[in-house]
């Protein structure tokens, strides 16, 4: 006996149903590129031109390969000429195929619907609504997006800042910032600090830069320290005595 909660939203109502030991059919989907019988799926049934359908997809997309996420399999009522177009039109990165038009009213109510396998057993059917365990792990899966992009921006903000004032180009080689570059060419340094030198790669490539002064190294870490002992004693004597 199914057991079944009903919500509402503001666009239609959202059934869910919890399904006792129903197996999928292979049959249902003989177009299948993969045996949905093997690992957790969930077979969205969705509809070209269809807001709610389209609104999906951009979960979908994040729920498919996502960590702890079933796969997704796509699936309209429609041939191949349509499919590919409506995979190209939203930029859909899951597999979609067709299935018959009674098959998909046997097993969907209305678009979009879906179906949560777990190794062929039908564990829950959805209309309206992905459900609320899925959806948590593909908020999850965006969060984690959200901080890769503010890292970079950050990392694209530091290395514009870094074009004027000096760091480390493409290779890792450091650049001295404009002012200093500018000041060595007007007087001679003495002296010159490293200050948090690490492992010392940036000292001995100031010591390159700056043929006439003396560098010195400062580092807190002594993990960092003993690496840049290890750097010294790969340079040539004439490089140490620097």
């Amino acid at each position: 006996m199914a057991k079944v909660s009903e919500s509402s939203s503001a666009s239609q109502s959202v059934t869910e149903t919890a399904v006792s030991e129903e197996h999928w059919d292979p049959r249902w989907l003989n177009d299948a590129p993969e045996d949905l019988c093997e690992g957790p799926w969930f077979v969205a049934f969705l509809k070209p031109g269809c807001e709610e359908s389209e609104a999906w997809i951009a979960f979908l997309k994040l729920m498919h390969g996502g960590e702890g996420l079933p796969r997704v399999m796509g699936v309209i009522s429609a041939g191949a000429k349509a499919i590919e177009a409506f995979v190209k039109a939203e930029r859909i990165r899951f597999p979609v195929v067709t299935m018959e038009e009674a098959t998909i009213e046997r097993l969907a109510e209305d678009f979009p619907a879906g179906l949560v396998l777990d190794e062929g057993v039908i564990s829950a059917r959805c209309v309206g609504r992905i459900p609320d365990e899925l959806m948590e792990g593909v908020k999850k899966i965006y969060a984690g997006l959200q901080e890769e992009q503010e890292e970079l921006q950050e990392l694209q903000e530091l290395q514009e800042l870094q074009g004027d004032r000096g760091g480390f180009d493409g290779n890792g080689v450091v650049q001295l910032p404009a002012e200093l570059a500018g000041l060595m060419n007007d007087r001679p340094f003495e002296s010159v600090a490293d200050i948090g030198a690490a492992d010392g790669e940036s000292t001995f490539r100031y010591a390159e830069l700056i043929p006439h002064a003396r560098v010195y190294a400062f580092e807190p870490v002594m993990a960092n320290v003993k690496a840049m002992r290890k750097v010294l004693a790969a340079q040539p004597e004439e490089r140490r005595q620097r």
